[in-house]
């Protein structure tokens, strides 16, 4: 009887413990979801997602703004413009 007793406790100690572990991961995992955002194409506006062809360089002529580009945009060589000091690339 003292073993089940004592196994009996145990996993109720143990589920106690994965329950604040879940609980946990689910807490980081919303404030990482909550924090994260996508790079943005500076040509079309679009989110670029993490297995796209894209690129990211900074500004040629500044250097001092960091520009995305996604595959569609480069494939097309559509024009960009940098925010920063104006210059527009192909």
């Amino acid at each position: 009887m003292r073993i089940i007793k004592f196994i009996s406790d145990y996993l109720k100690t143990l589920l106690k413990n994965i329950d604040k572990l879940l609980r946990k991961t689910r807490e980081v995992i919303s404030i990482m979801a909550e924090e994260y955002k996508p790079p943005i194409c500076i040509s079309c506006g679009k989110p670029i997602t993490t297995f796209e062809n894209a690129v990211h360089f900074y500004c040629p002529n500044c250097g001092e703004v960091l520009i995305w580009r996604c595959e569609k945009c480069r494939r097309f060589a559509r024009k960009y413009k940098c925010p920063k000091c104006g210059f527009e690339g192909p």
